[in-house]
């Protein structure tokens, strides 16, 4: 698909006509009646030709009805309309109506500020979501030369994109940051980008004096270099104003070019690695009914991908997934299908800056993405799911349990959280718990659907007092301590208790006190943060418990 365009709009009256495109490929280019005319975009004329097969094209029966000013045109199909550019601006036909605008609507192209953008050679294509993207090459500026060579060599060539602004209908875009391609130009030109997709990436023709360049991108809007194989990206020095179209079913591509002859030529190739060469004359100055010695230039070519939705509405149901489960977790992945599929439908996805248009009902995503889904009938009507929002989440961090100084288990994950005692579920769901029985406690947390690791288990004792009788204890306080804990007792015949501290993680005795009195403070600092087993016990052997305690 190919504009190459210096946009001098004007406003024609409407007037409706009659045309209508009926084969399965568009082509638009224009003529002029000699060589030397053609030097003059005000005595171009644009045409729009009709192909089943892409090599034998036909003018479109009534478009010499039309008025035909303009130069450098492209055409390109959305829904029930064509649109079709040149530097008189756009004019489209609508096919429900059968119906075309005898008016030339001045386009705009502004940055992200609101400021008009200096632009020449458009290429347009529609992205995933269904809007216009127009390609472009910067005219003007610093060092850009003016507009598709240099003022003084050397210079910078920036071609960026734009997307086409909400209920616009194909008049008003704004500019996409970054570039999509620079070329820096010590002689020689650089212009008329032509970008259309290959069913795996996106190519990008750049015409450069009687040579034609081919660039890619994985994405629409990324950055597109040159195609490895190809020197200095040179895909065929046969021609330039390249057009490029890539036709699924037999998997080859279609190249386009206009020649210093005056005929627009076609090379069919399986592959983008190697130059071309031995391109085949498929329009000449013959097609448009000119005389002899008439030029036909600049082809800008598109699939006939109109419907007939408005004028007879097709009584097709929109794709239907098999699960209206959107989202999914990080490591997993997303399988959709479209469940009412009848035989002859033909299947096409798009989804983010990617499209799969090799007709599966069903496909696997691995991540965030937006996505619709088109259906296609024997008859030729189409129909467009819903857009959907595709999700992938994260796993949640596993949770880690920690004890306050009141005594609650307390889980770092604020929401979603599912408790575990001695391995069985319990019923709390809170960020904060206080058991009744002591055991070893674990935590997880579910957020949008995606459920953490169990947290390390954590031993929960329910009291630091050991009572021996109704006046006889053993106290340790607090549980969780810091540096400190008190140490109290009451037992008969009993003035002093010993004490030994052990690592539970090692089984180490880390620390020890002996003859410790009621109330004595024991200091412990030197401990690291942990959790310990002290054993209490007395000179005789007849006294001896243990505590579990938590050091912070």
């Amino acid at each position: 698909m190919k504009t190459k365009l210096f946009f001098f709009f004007t406003i024609l009256w409407a007037n409706y006509i009659y045309a209508q495109p009926s084969k399965a490929y568009l082509m638009a280019y224009h003529t002029c009646s000699s060589s030397s005319s053609c030097s003059n975009p005000a005595n171009h004329t644009v045409q729009l030709a009709e192909s089943n097969n892409g090599s034998t094209w036909t003018s479109v029966p009534g478009y010499n009805t039309i008025s035909k000013s303009g130069s450098v045109p492209d055409v390109i199909t959305r829904g029930d309309k064509l649109y079709l550019y040149s530097t008189a601006g756009v004019r489209r036909y609508t096919k429900s109506t059968n119906t075309w605008e005898n008016v030339n609507t001045v386009i705009s192209v502004k940055d992200s500020s609101g400021k008009a953008v200096n632009y020449v050679d458009p290429s347009l294509i529609v992205d995933s979501t269904g809007n216009l993207v127009l390609f472009f090459l910067e005219s003007g500026g610093p060092g850009t030369g003016d507009p598709a060579s240099c003022t003084t060599y050397p210079c910078t060539k920036f071609f960026k994109s734009a997307t086409e602004v909400k209920n616009s209908n194909g008049t008003e875009f704004i500019v996409n940051s970054g570039n999509r391609l620079s070329i820096n130009l010590t002689s020689n030109s650089a212009s008329d980008p032509d970008i259309y997709f290959d069913g795996t990436q996106y190519i990008l023709y750049i015409s450069s004096g009687t040579n034609t360049l081919a660039y890619s991108s994985k994405g629409l809007y990324g950055t597109y270099i040159a195609i490895p194989t190809l020197i200095n990206a040179k895909l065929t020095s046969e021609g330039g104003i390249g057009s490029g179209y890539y036709d699924s079913a037999t998997k080859n591509y279609w190249t386009y070019i206009h020649t210093n002859a005056g005929e627009i030529r076609q090379k069919v190739h399986p592959s983008l690695n190697t130059s071309l060469t031995g391109f085949t004359m498929v329009i000449n100055y013959a097609t448009a009914g000119l005389a002899s010695g008439g030029y036909a230039q600049s082809p800008g070519i598109c699939k006939n991908e109109l419907t007939t939705t408005a004028a007879n509405p097709c009584k097709l149901v929109k794709p239907v997934f098999n699960t209206t489960k959107y989202n999914f977790c990080s490591g997993d992945s997303l399988k959709l299908s479209i469940t009412n599929v009848n035989k002859g439908d033909t299947i096409k996805w798009y989804y983010g800056t990617m499209r799969d248009l090799t007709n599966v009902s069903s496909k696997v995503f691995l991540d965030s993405s937006k996505l619709f889904v088109t259906r296609t009938d024997s008859l030729g009507c189409v129909i467009s799911s819903d857009t959907i929002n595709i999700e992938k989440y994260a796993i949640p961090s596993k949770p880690t349990l920690s004890r306050d100084t009141t005594n609650n288990l307390i889980s770092n994950a604020t929401i979603g959280n599912t408790w575990y005692k001695d391995g069985a579920v319990i019923t709390d769901t809170t960020s904060k718990i206080k058991p009744s029985l002591p055991g070893s406690y674990t935590v997880k947390t579910t957020q949008k659907g995606c459920a953490s690791q169990l947290s390390a288990p954590y031993y929960y004792l329910v009291t630091d007092v050991i009572n021996l009788s109704a006046n006889e204890f053993i106290k340790l306080a607090p549980n969780p301590f810091t540096n400190q804990i008190n140490f109290d007792f009451v037992v008969k015949g009993y003035h002093s208790l010993n004490m030994e501290v052990f690592d539970i993680a090692t089984g180490t005795k880390v620390a020890s006190k002996k003859t410790i009195t009621p109330g004595m403070p024991i200091y412990l600092g030197q401990l690291s943060a942990g959790n310990y087993v002290i054993n209490v016990t007395s000179n005789d052997g007849k006294i001896s418990y243990q505590f579990k305690m938590v050091k912070l």
